[in-house]
């Protein structure tokens, strides 16, 4: 009931909307996410899509590949590095991380020196993502952000897209600063419920960092219509209780599981129920 009310509020908003409408399942890759209760959220979608994010949370990622055996039309976006887990945020970049043991001061002083052994990390990250995605085909669309929320430099993040472009086409690389401008040329990807975009900017938008039933979803939908795709976002996607605030737990090491009325919020954005 309390689900309700809080979506009914929106969902006027939610069903002329022209972006693919999308769970962001970071923790997609956690061999504690649970997959058959995530793809479900799915089921009535006409082209089924997700966000996730590479690394941290495992490189095995079978529900990505379980994703990828669906029928019909998929559209995947894939943060290649995380961009949230340096210790300037409280927190630490764990083993899997192309950013391990970095701080976002090395990190980016390490890009804008093109640091070989940080790039070889970054390549390796490109590379496997690769392999598990596959090329993209007439019914799966693929995106590759550079990284997730990165709070590194315009210069920094242009070394990791001249890293991409080796690999991956240019239309098809997602920039997401946590603060700067996103570079030009790129789909923007920017985070919350109050972004703006340049009139005819390709654009991705993800209420991560604030849940799906706490954002404004009217304005979110409003100021995100140029959009190829929305993405929708809650603790339990992360594999974290909601609301948690604790200590921080490396995203390997997680295993809460995403509670099923957290599945259903996100169903009800997705489908404008």
């Amino acid at each position: 009931m309390r689900l309700f009310l809080i979506l009914s509020l929106f969902v006027s908003s939610l069903a002329f909307a022209s972006p693919l409408q999308a769970p962001s399942y970071i923790g997609m890759c956690n061999d504690n996410f649970p997959c058959d209760e995530a793809l479900k959220v799915l089921e009535n979608s006409r082209t089924k899509a997700i966000g996730y994010l590479a690394d941290s949370f495992g490189h095995e990622c079978s529900c990505v590949r379980q994703f990828l055996s669906l029928p019909g039309g998929k559209y995947v976006r894939v943060h290649l590095a995380n961009g949230t887990c340096f210790p300037e945020r409280g927190r630490r970049c764990g083993k899997f991380d192309v950013f391990y043991k970095e701080t976002k001061k090395s990190a980016q002083r390490k890009l804008e020196r093109r640091d070989q052994k940080l790039l070889r990390r970054y390549r390796a990250s490109i590379l496997r993502t690769k392999s598990l995605l596959g090329e993209p085909r007439e019914d799966l669309t693929l995106r590759y952000s550079l990284c997730l929320e990165c709070p590194i430099s315009d210069r920094a993040r242009k070394v990791l897209l001249r890293e991409a472009l080796r690999y991956l086409p240019k239309d098809s690389i997602v920039d997401s600063p946590l603060r700067h401008e996103c570079l030009p040329g790129l789909i923007c990807e920017k985070h919350g419920d109050s972004m703006r975009y340049a009139r005819g900017q390709r654009c991705i938008s993800d209420t991560d960092g604030i849940t799906l039933f706490d954002a404004n979803l009217e304005r979110l939908n409003r100021n995100s219509k140029q959009c190829e795709a929305i993405f929708y976002w809650t603790f339990g996607f992360n594999l974290l209780p909601y609301k948690y605030t604790g200590d921080f737990i490396s995203p390997y090491r997680r295993t809460q599981r995403a509670e099923e009325w957290e599945f259903l919020g996100a169903k009800e954005c997705i489908e404008g129920l």
